[in-house]
């Protein structure tokens, strides 16, 4: 069976994430330096996703929150300068149109299983590269990953919010054959 790489276009895609603070408002933020690839066959059918984001470039848009998540007890940035994902099983239909992406989402070097809601927004196949745009949703503890936070006020769960616009390599530079 014929496997095409795709490379995620980081200018055009966004990894974005929100947690319920206060129990009234959000802390969101986005990662702004990441990179990954996509090996798939025809049709996007059983992906293998590989990521891999840059601790130290999250962002709220809040300089405090900033430097609160890249302290040891959340993101220990300078300890861990990475978080990855790894998808397991490749994109499985649970019901009718919905399609679910599950991975390991490793942060610390501690490991948390996150599923991941798919929607595919559209494939373009030009003359040398096609390009596709997905969207992700999902949710994962921080607890499960040790992400503690010296705030206390911050509930558990964070909604991630995922963009990825893809394009595949040409022929002969990573394609691959099984």
């Amino acid at each position: 069976m014929k496997k095409y790489v795709w490379d995620i276009i980081t200018k055009k895609s966004s990894i974005h994430f929100k947690v319920k603070y206060l129990q009234i408002s959000n802390i969101s933020g986005y990662f702004a330096r990441f990179k990954g690839e996509v090996i798939t066959g025809e049709f996007f059918i059983n992906p293998e996703v590989s990521l891999i984001i840059e601790t130290n470039s999250i962002e709220t848009l809040d300089p405090n929150w900033n430097k609160i998540l890249k302290t040891d007890t959340s993101l220990a940035e300078q300890q861990y300068p990475y978080l990855r994902f790894n998808s397991k099983g490749g994109c499985n239909q649970s019901s009718g149109k919905i399609w679910e992406l599950t991975g390991d989402l490793s942060v610390k070097n501690v490991k948390s299983q996150i599923t991941m809601v798919v929607s595919m927004s559209s494939i373009k196949k030009n003359s040398k590269n096609p390009v596709a745009l997905f969207r992700l949703f999902g949710k994962v503890s921080r607890k499960s990953l040790g992400l503690s936070c010296m705030e206390e006020d911050l509930e558990d769960e964070v909604h991630v919010a995922v963009e990825i616009y893809l394009i595949r390599r040409p022929p002969g530079t990573g394609d691959r054959v099984l």
